[in-house]
């Protein structure tokens, strides 16, 4: 057996099995365990979203969002 050439793919393995030793670990405590996985699961989805932002570019130029809102003052 040759060892993963990618190290991301050991450090996903490692984290799946933590992960399943630990919903183990609190199988007498399944609210516990509900409330793990539902920050885990938020978590995860707010990396994805980063990722993705990253993705599409870099946000505006403050000095050009700066010379927009001094060009168009807001009305209340």
């Amino acid at each position: 057996m040759t060892p993963p050439s990618d190290l991301l793919n050991l450090v996903l393995a490692l984290v799946f099995v933590a992960g399943c030793l630990g919903i183990h670990a609190g199988r007498h405590r399944p609210g516990d365990v509900t409330l793990l996985l539902v920050l885990a699961l938020i978590g995860t989805v707010n990396l994805f979203g980063v990722a993705v932002l990253s993705r599409l570019g870099p946000a505006m130029d403050p000095h050009q969002a700066a010379l927009i809102a001094s060009v168009r003052p807001r009305h209340d």
